[in-house]
């Protein structure tokens, strides 16, 4: 095993050997601290000075909202769609790799929405690198798709969120008739 002062400041400690460099590039940190910043702020402050702090606070409240709602509904639909095999229980011998590929699903969508997103809509790569950024998910996906298909293992992937979330209404569907099924 590791020690904390054994990794360097770009190693996380997960993964392979335990040193995955996974850290956002300076291009990336600035990305984040200027739209947290930079936008964010004046648009408080503006909104304060015209509609005064409590409405400020009631409309970032509301945004916020509205980001955790599509977070929220995006890990959902791609943890419930009708494809993947989910194991109860974990037995010696199960390669936990292929168990997180199989339980999951990822969402190839346009990059507008994978920015809203914050790249969350790749679950697939995300349940393999926990700490990779956003933008070494995406560069990530083919490689993982290949590797799954070189060795068999199922990959859930759409196309759109759309078919992603008519797969969750389907295994809804397919629950209600017969729940127990699911999870043999």
């Amino acid at each position: 095993t590791h020690r904390e002062e054994d990794l360097t400041a770009r190693e996380d400690g997960v993964g392979m050997n335990n040193k995955y460099v996974v850290q956002e590039s300076r291009r990336q940190k600035l990305w984040s601290v200027l739209i947290a910043n930079v936008v964010s702020l004046p648009m408080f402050l503006l909104t304060a000075r015209k509609h005064g702090v409590a409405y400020a606070f009631l409309a970032q409240s509301v945004m916020f909202g509205m980001q955790s709602f599509i977070v929220i509904k995006s890990l959902l639909v791609q943890h419930l769609s009708e494809d993947i095999i989910l194991k109860p229980v974990m037995e010696p011998g199960d390669d936990w790799y292929k168990l997180q590929i199989e339980a999951s699903t990822s969402v190839d969508t346009p990059i507008a929405r994978r920015m809203l997103n914050y790249g969350i809509n790749y679950q697939v790569e995300h349940h393999l690198f926990p700490c990779m950024t956003p933008q070494l998910l995406v560069e990530a996906a083919p490689i993982v798709r290949e590797t799954c298909a070189e060795f068999g293992v199922q990959r859930n992937v759409f196309r759109s969120m759309s078919q992603a979330r008519a797969s969750v209404y389907k295994r809804f569907l397919q629950l209600r008739e017969k729940p127990a099924a699911l999870s043999e």
